[in-house]
């Protein structure tokens, strides 16, 4: 698997001079803040073209990587808590670093790393996850593949809806994951005809510290009708989430909702589902 290296440079102090409209010279001298970095495949090697969104606040901004791997925003004010930097790999696989303290301070060696994923911050306050003292990982599904029909086992509850169906979801992950205690693996179903919103399942997927493999059953409805398609990903949390009965699943308008991710992997799209097993 490609893996990257984000070195981060965050706020870094630009003077600009304004000067009035006469030409008089200078009324004030403005601080603008630029928000930048350099996204590298393993160990130096660049990667150009890669894609780097900034969340903050109210704003999402993208950009694209230079062919040295650098990229920037241009910032209005400081990178709030809660700010969040998405780099997607060249396997459409998300990596995000959630800001848990503002970035106001200058800083232009942070480290941002995905061997191991992890954080390493330099300026003095900035706290980043996943971080050095606990590295996340990356996981993505085997089984099903995309196209496949999927037979599902019947649920045993049910609604007015009709039943949900069962099925086993495969895959494989970094083989730290299986002694990270810090980081979780859930399935998350979407559905897309008709369409609805993103439901992590409830299993949490443990992984093999041996292979990296791991499997967990996932649910399809209510109603898992025959005919109805959907997609599926896998996403890497900092935080476990709530156990909901079968019927009354979380669900969130997008995968980057759900509470603490980390890691979104590619999806497996254009799923079916066929007949049901009694």
């Amino acid at each position: 698997m490609r893996r990257f290296v984000l070195l981060c440079l965050l706020v870094v102090p630009v003077p600009l001079l304004l000067t009035s409209c006469g030409g008089g010279g200078p009324v004030q001298d403005v601080l603008a803040l630029l928000f930048g970095g350099k996204v590298l495949l393993h160990k130096d090697q660049p990667a150009a073209g890669a894609q780097v969104t900034l969340e903050r606040e109210d704003t999402t901004e993208s950009t694209t990587t230079n062919a040295n791997g650098q990229f920037s925003f241009s910032a209005a004010g400081p990178i709030p808590a809660g700010s969040r930097i998405i780099v997607t790999g060249s396997d459409e696989g998300q990596f995000v670093y959630s800001v848990l303290t503002p970035a106001n301070v200058t800083g232009t060696d942070n480290l941002f790393s995905l061997d191991p994923f992890s954080a390493e911050p330099k300026t003095p306050g900035l706290d980043v996850v996943p971080s050095v003292a606990k590295p996340a990982g990356r996981a993505v599904i085997t089984s099903p593949r995309s196209g496949d029909t999927v037979t599902f086992d019947q649920g045993v509850d049910q609604d007015a809806r009709g039943a949900f169906g069962r099925f086993t979801v495969r895959g494989t992950a970094d083989e730290g994951l299986s002694a990270m205690k810090d980081y979780y693996l859930y399935v998350v179903v979407h559905p897309t005809s008709p369409t609805a919103e993103f439901f992590p399942q409830y299993l949490i997927a443990s992984v093999d510290p041996g292979t990296g493999a791991w499997v967990t059953m996932a649910q399809f409805g209510p109603p898992a009708q025959e005919g109805y398609r959907y997609e599926l990903l896998v996403v890497v949390t900092a935080q476990k989430l709530e156990v909901r009965p079968p019927l009354d699943p979380l669900k969130y308008p997008r995968a980057l909702d759900i509470p603490g991710v980390v890691y979104l992997s590619p999806f497996v799209t254009d799923l079916t589902a066929g007949a049901m097993t009694p």
